[in-house]
C-alpha cells in the first residue's frame, strides 16, 4: 500500500512549493518525491478572498484537485528522509568502559561510485501450503511441529531423525543437525571436498543460488588450547562453506547460502533465506573517508551507539589493535529490512594484546547511505 503524503513550506515569501513522497506504508520508505512550484501564492489567496464566488470556486477547485494529487497537506513545510537506517534492530557489539581499539589503515582507498540503486526485497508469502511444499522438496515428510493453543505461529518447523528445518515467515530458512558435536571429528573431508560436498547438496535439494559470484570457507566449531596465554587451535568440528552472490555487480552480504560440512561429509547446518529483488529507488553514498571516520570513532568510543541510529556493526569488540587491509561495497540483507541498502565492508585482522600469537578475522560494516 502506498502512502502519500506532502508539505507545504514557504519558499522565502515568494511562493510556496509543494512537495510529495511517495512510501510503502509498512516501512514508511520514501521512494520517489516530486516537487510542484506553486508561484504567486499570494495572488492566489488574494484571489479566493475576493475574487467572488465564480473566481473563487475556479480558483479552490483548481487548488483542491492539486491537492488531491499530491495528497493531503500539511502546514508543517519540511523536507523529509526516510530510508531505514541499514542496521535497523541489529544486536550490536558494544562494552561500556571498554578500551579504546588502535586502528590502522593498511590499505589504500578506492574510488568508490556516488550513487547506487536500491531494490525491494520481495518476500514468499509462508503459509501452511507453502512451508510443507518445501519442506518435502528439502526432505522432511509429515506435518510441521504442532503448536501450544492459543499460539500465534511464528515458523514452521520439522524434524526428522537427523535434521531439524525451521522456514520462518520473512522466507529464511535454516536446517540444523541433530547430532551436532564438540568432540574431534575421525573423518573430516578436505577443504575442497567439502565444497564440493556443498554444492552438491544445494544442487540435490534445488537450493543453488543463482547469481553466484563466489565460494569461500572457513573453519567452524573451533577449539582451541590457552598455554601460558598463547592460543592455538588443536581441531575444527566443520569446514563452513558460503556461497556469495550478487546484484548489478554488487555482492549481497549475508544474501546466498552458508552450509557446514561435517564428520564423514554430514551437513550439520545450512543457512539462507528465499527472496526476489525488484528495483526500487537510487541512494546516494557516504564519501568512503566519513565512513572510515565512523568506523574509527565507533572502536575508540568506550559507550556502546545508541540502537536508535545505528552507523556501524563489527565482529568484535574488545581487542586491542586493528589493522584494515579490505575495503568493499557491499549491499546488506537483513530479515529486519525491506531493502537491499548500501554498507561499506572493511576487513583486516585484529589483535588482543592478552591473547598473544593470535590473528582474529576482523570485519566492519558501516552504513553508506548519505543521509
Amino acid at each position: 500500500m502506498l502512502e502519500i503524503r506532502s508539505a507545504l513550506r514557504q519558499n522565502s515569501g515568494k511562493g510556496c512549493v509543494i512537495q510529495s513522497i511517495f512510501a510503502y506504508h509498512n516501512l514508511k520508505l520514501s521512494s520517489y518525491s516530486s516537487t510542484i512550484a506553486i508561484t504567486g501564492v499570494k495572488f492566489l489567496i488574494t484571489t479566493i478572498w475576493w475574487g467572488g464566488n465564480n473566481v473563487g470556486r475556479k480558483v479552490i477547485g483548481l487548488v483542491s484537485g492539486l491537492l488531491v494529487i499530491v495528497g493531503l497537506v500539511s502546514p508543517a513545510c519540511s523536507k523529509t528522509n526516510e530510508i531505514p537506517y541499514v542496521f535497523k534492530d541489529v544486536v550490536v557489539l558494544g562494552n561500556y568502559d571498554a578500551p579504546p581499539v588502535i586502528i590502522k589503515l593498511g590499505t589504500v582507498f578506492s574510488d568508490f561510485q556516488h550513487k547506487v540503486a536500491v531494490y525491494e526485497i520481495v518476500r514468499p508469502v509462508v503459509d501452511e501450503s507453502y512451508a510443507s511444499s518445501l519442506a518435502k522438496q528439502l526432505g522432511f515428510m509429515g506435518e510441521p511441529w504442532p503448536l501450544p493453543e492459543g499460539d500465534k505461529r511464528m515458523v514452521y518447523s520439522y524434524v526428522n531423525k537427523d535434521l531439524t528445518l525451521i522456514i520462518g515467515l520473512n522466507g529464511s530458512i535454516s536446517i540444523t543437525g541433530n547430532h551436532y558435536s564438540n568432540e574431534k571429528p575421525r573423518d573430516l573431508p578436505s577443504v575442497e571436498s567439502s565444497i564440493a560436498i556443498a554444492q552438491e547438496w544445494l544442487y540435490n535439494h534445488g537450493m543453488y543460488p543463482e547469481n553466484v559470484v563466489g565460494i569461500t570457507t572457513s573453519p567452524a566449531g573451533e577449539v582451541r588450547e590457552i598455554n601460558d596465554g598463547v592460543s592455538t587451535v588443536s581441531y575444527v568440528t566443520g569446514t563452513s562453506v558460503e556461497f556469495h552472490v550478487e546484484v548489478n555487480g554488487v555482492v549481497i552480504s549475508s544474501g546466498g547460502v552458508v552450509i557446514t560440512i561435517g564428520n564423514n561429509g554430514i551437513a550439520l547446518n545450512v543457512q539462507t533465506n528465499r527472496y526476489t529483488l525488484k528495483p526500487a529507488f537510487e541512494v546516494s553514498l557516504k564519501d568512503i573517508n566519513d565512513a572510515y571516520a565512523i568506523l574509527e570513532d565507533y572502536l575508540s568510543s568506550q559507550v556502546p551507539p545508541s540502537i536508535d541510529n545505528i552507523e556501524c556493526i563489527v565482529n568484535y569488540r574488545l581487542l586491542s589493535s586493528v589493522e584494515v587491509t579490505g575495503i568493499e561495497l557491499h549491499f546488506s540483507y537483513s530479515a529486519y529490512n525491506n531493502y537491499l541498502l548500501p554498507i561499506y565492508v572493511f576487513t583486516g585482522e585484529g589483535y588482543d594484546e592478552y591473547v598473544q600469537n593470535t590473528a582474529y578475522a576482523f570485519i566492519g560494516k558501516v552504513d553508506a547511505v548519505m543521509r
